[in-house]
């Protein structure tokens, strides 16, 4: 489920993983666990931090994405 607000996106279309997990109403440590057993919306790192497409948020929380691929 998406949840409707106002999320911080940067120029990019990306959101850090306190953002993210806004957007689909999950703590970042269940979303730090989903990274790790390989579940939930695809991400990516830059210089160490770990972003999300908003794009990607909004498919996974209506169940239009794919399984993540490897980052």
């Amino acid at each position: 489920m998406i949840r409707k607000f106002e999320a911080a996106v940067d120029a990019l279309g990306r959101c850090d993983s306190g953002n993210a997990g806004l957007v689909l109403g999950k703590s970042q440590s269940t979303l730090a666990n989903w990274r790790t057993l390989g579940i939930g919306p695809a991400w990516f790192k830059v210089g160490g931090r770990v972003y999300y497409r908003f794009d990607d948020l909004v498919a996974y929380g209506t169940g239009e994405a794919s399984a993540p691929q490897a980052a």
